[in-house]
C-alpha cells in the first residue's frame, strides 16, 4: 500500500525575507562594497568634461524693397531655375552635423593640436606617440580587423579630427522655439568655449560664402538671359531678379546676422557636466546590492529545494 504525501507550500512572510537577508548578509556586503568602491576609483580616474554652448536662431523672411519686388516674381524665378534665398532650420542643423563644416573648422583654426593636445609637443611643434593604454590596444585591434591604418603612433589626420569633433559636438533642435543649441564638451573649459565660438564663426562664413557663390552664379545667368530677351515685361522682371541677387551678395558681405542670429553666445563654463561621480557610485551600490540580494534568495531557493527532496526521499522510504 502506497501512501500519498501532500506537500503544502506556505507563502513566505516578511519575517522570512528578513531572515534570509540576515543569513546571507556577508554575501550581500561582498557584492555591494567592491562594486561601489571600484566604481568610485574609476570615476576619479575619468577626466572632468566641461560644456560650452550657444543658442542660435535662423533668420528668414527679411527682405528689403528690392527683395519684396523679386519675391512677387516667384513664377518668373522658377521658370529661370532660380530659387530665392531662404535658410531653413533643418539646413543649418544638417550643415552643423556635416563633415564638410568640421573639416573646414579644423583647417581654418588648426584644431588638431587642440583636439589631440596629449600628443602635441608645443615647444618642438611635433607629434609624439600616444600614451600606451587600453585605447591604443583597442585601436590596434580595430585597425587590424578593418584592414585600415594600424599605426597609432602616426600623427592625427583631419579625418581623426572629424571623428573627434563628432564625439564632442552636440547639435539639438527645438521645434517649438525654432532655436538650435550647439554644445561642445571638452576637458578644458576655455578650449570648449573657443571651439564652440570657432564653430559658429565657421558656420557663418561658410553660409555667407555659399550664398555669395550662388547669387553670383544666378546673377550671371540672369544677365545672359537679359541679353537674349527683348520682351520689355520680361526684361523688367529679370532686372528685379538681378537686383535681388545683388542684395543677397551685399547682405552676405556686410550683415553680421546673415542666415542666423546668435541668441546666447558661448561662455567659459565653470562647472563640469560629467562624470557625475556621486550618481555613478550610487548606481553601482544599488546594482551591487541587487545582485547580492538576488544571489541570497537564489542560494536559499537551492537549499530549500534540497531539503524538500531529502524530505520526499525520507517519506518515500518510510511509506514503503
Amino acid at each position: 500500500m502506497t501512501q500519498q504525501w501532500e506537500i503544502r507550500e506556505e507563502e513566505p512572510d516578511l519575517l522570512w525575507y528578513w531572515e534570509v537577508l540576515k543569513k546571507h548578509k556577508g554575501l550581500i556586503i561582498l557584492a555591494t562594497l567592491p562594486c561601489a568602491l571600484s566604481t568610485a576609483v574609476f570615476s576619479l580616474l575619468v577626466e572632468d568634461i566641461y560644456r560650452s554652448q550657444a543658442v542660435i536662431i535662423p533668420i528668414s523672411g527679411e527682405k528689403s524693397s528690392l527683395g519684396t519686388i523679386a519675391s512677387r516674381m516667384g513664377a518668373m524665378a522658377g521658370l529661370l531655375g532660380i530659387s530665392p534665398l531662404g535658410i531653413s532650420e533643418a539646413e543649418i542643423v544638417s550643415l552643423l552635423k556635416s563633415e564638410v563644416l568640421k573639416e573646414e573648422l579644423i583647417k581654418r583654426y588648426n584644431l588638431l593640436p587642440v583636439l589631440f593636445s596629449e600628443r602635441w609637443e608645443p615647444e618642438s611643434r611635433t607629434w609624439k606617440p600616444p600614451p600606451f593604454g587600453p585605447r591604443v590596444i583597442l585601436s590596434r585591434l580595430m585597425a587590424k580587423v578593418r584592414g585600415g591604418r594600424c599605426d597609432p603612433d602616426a600623427p592625427p589626420t583631419v579625418w581623426d579630427g572629424i571623428k573627434m569633433l563628432e564625439e564632442i559636438v552636440e547639435v539639438r533642435q527645438d521645434p517649438k522655439l525654432g532655436t538650435i543649441r550647439v554644445s561642445v564638451n571638452f576637458p578644458d573649459p576655455q578650449k570648449a568655449a573657443e571651439i564652440c565660438q570657432a564653430l559658429i564663426a565657421t558656420l557663418r562664413e561658410h553660409m555667407c560664402a555659399d550664398a555669395i557663390r550662388v547669387a553670383q552664379t544666378n546673377k550671371r545667368y540672369l544677365e545672359e538671359e537679359l541679353v537674349r530677351t527683348s520682351d520689355p515685361l520680361i526684361r523688367q522682371k529679370i532686372y528685379a531678379l538681378i537686383a535681388d541677387q545683388v542684395e543677397t551678395i551685399t547682405m552676405a558681405k556686410v550683415k553680421e546676422n546673415f542666415a542666423f542670429k546668435v541668441i546666447d553666445p558661448p561662455l567659459v563654463p565653470e562647472e563640469k557636466v560629467k562624470p557625475r561621480r556621486a550618481m555613478m557610485v550610487a548606481v553601482a551600490f544599488v546594482l551591487g546590492g541587487f545582485v547580492g540580494v538576488m544571489g541570497a534568495f537564489l542560494i536559499e531557493a537551492v537549499e530549500k529545494a534540497k531539503r524538500e527532496r531529502a524530505t520526499r526521499k525520507g517519506n518515500s522510504t518510510v511509506g514503503s
